[in-house]
């Protein structure tokens, strides 16, 4: 078993696992994260490429007369949930989670096919990064967004941020849209500073940094990325990861300016009201399938505690945050090429 530990959103990650190539993953991934602390974890996982059938340890955990049954492969007991759950429909997975005040504690079982893994994770394989990637998804940050929602009332969105002009700018929308696109060009622009890409966290009074490589195609357009981002070479990916030249930030920012990227007919500004910015962002955030995902495993790490309602904070705090940022849908023509449209957007948003 190796670990590696994480300061993540100001939480203390622990994650050790057997898997192979797994844990070299994340030590590239995570590499500027990565914390010699030896303080206690808010987070504790395991991931257990394991000899043991999934039905023989829910076996032993319903024998333990401690756990009920409410499916046919769903126990819960007192702040703990076991189920088998199918990752993207293809990879059956054990999830046994257990909640200790403040500490959330996850072991993940993954069944070892010893045919297959060979073919699949051998020594002769290259090492699985696109696999390594949809799996941290459900086995390190959707325990973190849950854990954040609950005990911090922070909620995740699907948008990069940054500052420019001293001003905090949020750029909320659909992968393909221009997010990563639009925040590399105000990037290049002096004193901007970038913050997160893809995902950023929110409550009621900042934005906070998701910690993320960014994921681009590194064949397009490298005028945006080179001046500011190294390619990470390690990494066998259909889209590469670029990590920042510079530490990003990981403070909090406030917003001042939120903006909603559409390709259309004709360049166009439209303001709009917090009420709809809010269900604007809410909506196209829970639409990708990383927070699209996470909304089924959000209801299963609620019965650790029934009482706690998450959801309702995602709108209100949002809704707070907003009250006083000037919030835009931003239409530009496809046609007219990134540069273009980028020169229009600031003359009409930051005079």
């Amino acid at each position: 078993m190796n670990t590696i530990q994480l300061n993540l959103a100001g939480l203390n990650v622990s994650l050790t696992t057997n898997f192979p190539g797994y844990h070299s993953y994340l030590s590239d991934y995570f590499e500027k994260i990565v914390s010699t602390e030896s303080s206690s974890h808010h987070i504790q996982i395991t991931f257990d490429w394991s000899e043991e059938s999934l039905n023989t340890y829910l076996g032993g955990l319903k024998s333990s007369g401690r756990f009920t049954t409410i499916g046919a492969n769903t126990l819960t007991a007192d702040n703990e949930v076991a189920t088998v759950r199918k990752l993207e429909r293809k990879w059956k997975v054990l999830f046994h989670i257990r909640q200790e005040e403040e500490k959330l504690t996850l072991v993940v079982k993954f069944p070892k096919k010893r045919v297959k893994d060979f073919f699949r994770f051998g020594p002769f394989q290259r090492r699985p990064d696109e696999f390594f990637f949809m799996l941290t998804y459900y086995v390190l940050y959707y325990p973190l967004f849950w854990y954040l929602e609950e005990k911090k009332q922070t909620h995740a969105l699907h948008a990069s941020a940054l500052v420019y002009r001293n001003k905090g700018v949020v750029i909320c929308g659909l992968e393909g849209i221009g997010k990563t696109s639009l925040g590399l060009m105000f990037l290049k622009e002096e004193g901007a500073r970038f913050l997160s890409d893809n995902l950023v966290f929110y409550d009621r009074s900042h934005v906070y940094p998701c910690y993320e490589l960014v994921r681009m195609h590194a064949q397009d357009d490298d005028f945006l990325w080179k001046d500011h981002f190294d390619q990470m070479n390690k990494f066998a990916l259909l889209k590469g990861f670029f990590s920042p030249k510079f530490n990003a930030s990981q403070e909090g920012i406030t917003p001042d300016i939120f903006i909603f990227p559409e390709f259309s007919s004709e360049f166009c500004v439209t303001p709009i009201s917090s009420k709809e910015a809010v269900a604007r962002a809410v909506s196209l955030s829970h639409l990708p399938s990383e927070l699209n995902h996470y909304s089924e495993y959000r209801h299963l790490y609620n019965l650790l505690d029934l009482n706690v309602k998450p959801w309702e904070s995602v709108y209100s705090a949002l809704d707070v945050l907003l009250q006083t940022v000037k919030c835009y849908r931003v239409g530009m023509p496809k046609q007219d090429g990134l540069t273009r449209n980028f020169e229009r957007l600031k003359e009409a948003v930051f005079p």
